[in-house]
């Protein structure tokens, strides 16, 4: 079952305000007149309460989603979170669902 089209990683301190807007141009993208919203993206920022059970929280919803942006970044290439989710989406998930989107530095 997908509950979220896309799921965001990112690295809280070098892409916290790029991320909401990533989120809200996906949801208004090609969208009819009449819905809010077309596409359900999760943003920990947005989706998530601070709990001792985030972790769990944030599997669950990895698993429900049916693409991963990565917002790639020297500073979210070091954050641990980020690594986490991304290490889960590739050994669980289908790597052509990755999408690469780079925020800062260089990819290669």
């Amino acid at each position: 079952m997908v509950a979220y089209n896309a799921f965001i990683s990112y690295r809280h301190a070098a892409d916290g305000a790029f991320a909401p807007a990533v989120k809200v141009a996906l949801q208004r993208f090609a969208k009819p007149w009449y819905r809010l919203r077309e596409l359900k993206v999760f943003r920990d920022g947005a989706n998530l309460n601070r709990s001792p059970h985030v972790w769990a929280s944030i599997k669950a919803a990895l698993a429900q989603s049916e693409y991963f942006l990565f917002l790639a970044s020297p500073r979210a290439a070091a954050s641990k979170w980020v690594g986490q989710e991304l290490a889960y989406w590739l050994a669980q998930r289908e790597r052509s669902k990755l999408l690469i989107i780079v925020t800062g530095g260089e990819l290669f």
